[in-house]
């Protein structure tokens, strides 16, 4: 029962991968459905189409949902939260720092929206933007009655607070909050926060989103949490402080113990299955890397969305997560796409050290490097960098890695020469140069040879892609090539009848050439008569040609016997009988 419990946990294993990639599919489709849901919310909600409409409908929006944040429900002030964020330009912000600082920029602005002393809405310049308003009313650029041009930047009077008509993009003609003002809102926040509010403000709105558990704004949970808990360490609480750093413990056990596990389950069903121990298949290190991708990904959840870090904190603790994430996605994809290059071998039977074993890992190791260069271009794009300079990047690094490695890196591309134009195979007997012996593994970088005297010599593949190889594994027949010398007192009806036997003999062996065979009294010297004797033998192993030539020789020495003829000491061309 062990036993057949040890050979179904891979059925098992591969089933529950497969579920849940499934419940991870069906909760990434509804949190987008959701998500879609959202922002046709926020679309509705947020009004862009003027600086009024566009100041105006910023402080009422973060005023719904912070009344929203003092009731039983304060999860529903994200909505609202990100219909905020929809007034604000974030063009020049990269995509992770939108994700993660957004909110707060939004936050730290209303902050100094509500210790200011706002304009009369009558004076803020609506829709009728080409009026020819003077700067006294915040108009700094554009806003000429006689070319009919809209105003392009309009300031909060006394403030730096800038909203700016967008010129490019998918939001061009909307009004929004310049990116000057976003960037700089948390240090106008930090000057202005010793000011009192003013009326109808939202006290203490960033608290009760920064300090709480959860993305909402949730009043009443930051002014009931302990002060203790919510004493500033750096810009965090402590309770954020030791969350942060439980999880990221927690974490890095968690990970070492999958891998771990993974490890064992791997050796655990060589053992089982007696699969070949250099044939790398790894099926629970590929659990554990996509349940470390799982895990990774709950946790930058955990940093981002419940424990609400911010700013520089938030950055690095979800970034890092993030990146962690994509790393484990980089392996898991290499070592996915080598497994693939296994399996395709294994069902087609082939041996781990065979030539198309090595070529379709060679393949894997290709494609799962290609895999690692688009991860890395996802996580440069999604904090900021552009993939341009990334693919560049690469490609200068990668340059200069070829020329400090160019002779490993030329061993890799001619194993590609040998691999597809397999000019020897494994048991192979090849010269190459001034070794010869026979081909034991065809690898990545060499290929190893045994040769007679029982040593093992590693060749370059470069230098076998390139140079000549005689292998002598190809040949359908081998030759034997030898002179039989006679005594030269032998009567010549004598001679002639024992050549003739000679080649009735190679016409009667089956193993023998038939159509490339010669006999012949070839010279006569002083004390002997040589006789050339000629022919293949269907032998393609050293062991069996041999063999066979000793059968042919033991009936020519039969022959001589039976006819009386004095055999001189024969001489055999060693150098043409070769391995």
């Amino acid at each position: 029962m062990p036993g057949k419990c040890v050979r179904l946990w891979p059925r098992i294993a591969a089933s529950g991968i497969i579920i849940i990639a499934l419940l991870v599919t069906d909760v990434v489709s509804a949190t987008r459905d959701a998500h879609a849901q959202s922002n046709e919310d926020v679309f509705r909600s947020s009004r862009t189409t003027s600086p009024r409409a566009t100041l105006f409908s910023f402080v009422s929006t973060l005023n719904r949902a912070y009344r929203i944040g003092q009731s039983e429900s304060p999860e529903e002030s994200t909505r609202l939260i990100n219909s905020a964020i929809r007034h604000l330009d974030l063009s020049q912000m990269s995509k992770r720092s939108q994700d993660y600082l957004a909110p707060e920029a939004a936050l730290y602005l209303k902050e100094v929206l509500d210790r200011i002393d706002l304009p009369p809405r009558e004076d803020v310049p609506g829709r009728a933007l080409a009026t020819g308003q003077s700067s006294d009313t915040g108009i700094i650029q554009g806003g000429d009655a006689e070319t009919a041009s809209p105003i392009t930047v309009w300031q909060v009077p006394g403030t730096n607070v800038r909203i700016h008509r967008v010129s490019e993009g998918p939001r061009k003609g909307e009004y929004l909050f310049t990116p000057q003002t976003v960037s700089r809102a948390a240090i106008w926040y930090g000057r202005v926060r010793h000011l009192p509010y003013r009326e109808g403000a939202t006290p203490g709105i960033f608290d009760a989103y920064a300090l709480t558990p959860g993305r909402g704004i949730n009043v009443s949970r930051s002014e009931s949490m302990p002060g203790w808990l919510r004493t500033p360490v750096g810009g965090q609480t402590l309770w954020q402080w030791g969350a942060t750093l439980i999880t990221f413990v927690l974490f890095a056990i968690a990970v070492r113990l999958a891998l771990g596990i993974g490890h064992r389950l791997d050796n655990r069903l060589k053992t089982r299955q007696q699969v070949d121990a250099r044939r790398p298949w790894r099926p629970g290190l590929l659990a554990a890397l996509l349940f470390s991708i799982l895990l990774s990904g709950f946790a930058e959840t955990l940093v981002e969305d419940r424990f609400n870090l911010t700013g520089t904190v938030l950055l690095w603790s979800a970034g890092l997560f993030s990146i962690i994430s994509h790393v484990l996605a980089a392996c898991f994809g290499f070592v996915l796409v080598s497994q693939i290059a296994e399996v395709i071998a294994m069902r087609n039977g082939y041996a781990a050290r065979s030539a198309p074993t090595q070529l379709f890992r060679l393949i894997g190791y290709f494609v799962g490097a290609f895999v690692v260069v688009v991860v890395i271009v996802h996580v440069a794009e999604d904090f900021g960098l552009p993939a341009l300079s990334i693919v560049t990047g690469l490609g200068v690094g990668g340059l200069a890695v070829s020329l400090a490695a160019r002779e490993t890196l030329s061993d890799i591309l001619g194993s590609f020469v040998v691999l597809i134009e397999r000019p020897y195979r494994i048991g192979d007997f090849i010269e190459v140069g001034s070794d010869t012996g026979t081909v034991e593994e065809i690898g990545i970088r060499s290929t190893k040879i045994r040769t007679t005297s029982e040593l093992v010599i590693s060749i370059p593949n470069s230098s076998l892609s390139s140079g000549r190889i005689v292998n002598y594994g190809f040949r359908r027949f081998r030759l034997s090539n030898s002179t039989i010398k006679i005594s030269d007192q032998t009567p010549p009806a004598k001679v002639s009848e024992f050549v003739n036997r000679i080649r009735k003999v190679l016409t009667e062996s089956p193993e023998v050439r038939s159509d490339n065979w010669h006999v012949y009294l070839q010279r006569i010297d002083a004390g002997s008569l040589e006789i050339f004797v000629y022919y293949y033998l269907d032998a393609t192993g050293w062991a069996e040609f041999l063999k066979e030539q000793e059968k042919i020789l033991l009936e020519i020495m039969s022959i001589a016997d039976e006819l009386g003829v004095e055999i001189a000491p024969t001489q055999t061309v060693e150098a043409t009988i070769s391995k």
